[in-house]
């Protein structure tokens, strides 16, 4: 097990005496725990030694045998405060994608101050149990995390249309996604969404975490717009063999169905059997599509 020793001169004393010692800290300025130890059997150092090494969040809140949303309320008051940050690699999902986050460090000697701040029922905030207000919350109200914020405003933007909307996070890229169904006429765009984000005095603190439109919710977004009079259309062909050339056209708009073409065009090559149970078309009279491209009847 690795341990963290906080710069500053207490930590400049701990290096001097370990360097007397032999004892030097590996990778990252990390000391092993038995030599951390066995600096701490030093009595002149002992007390040092201690209030020098660094935890994590979570770690900091076992020392102090109190809840990790107690350690927020912590923090929130400016009791409390990281010395460092440290990097570390973390795994997420079943394919071992990884991301790297910053964890910040805390003092030990600075979780011990926190039992002399006066007015602070310790034994309380010890004793409270999972999902029981904290008696922190007296000093210090707990702001938002981001979170509560982009769900309410998915929520504000549920109600203001009329229409899905849902959010995800994707963990890996450290971003809250937004998606909505679009109305009939397209609406709301992403540009009226954006404005809205900019406008919201919450949510738009947490901008640069919130990406509009997914890929799914783009192509969502390019189906609708396809859907509009006009911009879209399907066209279907028959021909005359399973795998041959073009003796039948049709076009339809996407929107409305209306049919825009629809016409026989000669192949200049007989309808095999296998295509005329499918197409039931045997054969071109005399004066239809008397070129290759030549029209039946157009819609168009």
């Amino acid at each position: 097990m690795l341990v963290q020793v906080v710069p500053g001169h207490k930590g400049r004393a701990v290096s001097k005496v370990a360097e007397e010692q032999g004892v030097t800290p590996g990778r990252f300025g990390r000391w092993a725990l038995e030599d951390v130890e066995r600096l701490a059997g030093n009595e002149d150092l002992r007390a040092d030694v201690l209030a020098a090494r660094m935890l994590g969040p979570e770690l900091a809140a076992q020392h102090l045998e109190i809840r990790r949303r107690d350690l927020d309320y912590c923090i929130e008051t400016g009791w409390l405060a990281p010395v460092s940050h440290v990097q570390r690699t973390v795994w997420s999902g079943d394919r071992g994608h990884r991301k790297v986050v910053e964890v910040p460090m805390y003092r030990v000697g600075d979780l011990d101050a926190l039992k002399d701040i006066p007015g602070v029922d310790w034994e309380a905030v010890q004793a409270t149990k999972p999902g029981r207000p904290s008696p922190l919350r007296a000093f210090a109200q707990l702001a938002p995390k981001r979170a509560a914020i982009v769900r309410a405003f998915v929520d504000e933007l549920r109600e203001r249309f009329g229409l899905p909307v849902w959010t995800r996070f994707a963990n890996l890229d450290n971003l809250w996604l937004i998606d909505w169904e679009p109305a009939l006429d397209g609406t709301p765009s992403q540009d009226d969404v954006a404005a809205l984000l900019a406008g919201n005095p919450a949510a738009s603190r947490f901008a640069d975490g919130i990406q509009l439109l997914s890929a799914q919710g783009e192509a969502i977004h390019w189906a609708r717009r396809m859907l509009q009079p006009g911009v879209a259309c399907v066209l279907d062909t028959e021909t005359h063999a399973l795998w041959g050339r073009v003796m039948e056209v049709a076009v339809v708009d996407a929107a409305s169905g209306e049919v825009l073409l629809e016409t026989l065009v000669n192949p200049q090559t007989p309808v095999t059997e296998g295509a005329f149970g499918n197409r039931r078309v045997r054969a071109f009279p005399q004066g239809i599509g008397g070129e290759p491209e030549g029209l039946r009847h157009s819609r168009a």
